[in-house]
């Protein structure tokens, strides 16, 4: 496996930690992870925070796995969606400089979400990012750590 010494400082990870040997693969990791997804009984589909890089990610550990990719092509970007959502409600969008910056956190702020922790786990965004849209989409409070948050 290539480290790339930015990543694991963003993700708070070593190089002994993400190649110990007691921890699953990433091909057991992959299909444990599939094998939840075909569980659930909910439309199939992959959402979150610039979710492309999350969709390559499961691509690349699919193919490395040997295993078929199993969600469909369609995404739903929280990015787009809070956008929209700003939009409709009159919301200012965050700019740096002349460019749009609604980045996560911003979206998170404007939900009453906190922050996501750095450093950035996984898991800690994905639960965050699936609040966010279920706040955004259907306008109710999904996960029971965040019903501190009041929906706003």
């Amino acid at each position: 496996a290539t480290f790339f010494e930015e990543g694991m400082l963003v993700n708070g990870f070593s190089t002994d930690e993400a190649t110990d040997p007691k921890k699953q693969s990433e091909a057991e990791l992959v299909a444990r992870f599939a094998a939840w997804v075909a569980k659930q009984n909910t439309i199939k589909i992959i959402a979150g925070q610039f979710v492309v890089i999350d969709i390559a990610y499961l691509q690349a550990a699919c193919a490395r796995a040997g295993m078929e990719y199993f969600f469909p092509r369609y995404f739903i970007d929280l990015h787009s969606v809070s956008y929209a959502e700003h939009l409709k409600k009159g919301a200012p969008i965050p700019m740096n400089n002349t460019k749009p910056s609604l980045r996560l956190d911003e979206t998170l702020k404007y939900l009453g979400l906190p922050e996501g922790p750095k450093p950035h786990i996984a898991i800690n965004g994905a639960k965050l990012e699936a609040e966010a849209v279920a706040r955004i989409i259907y306008g109710k409070q999904l996960l029971e750590e965040y019903k501190k948050y009041p929906l706003i």
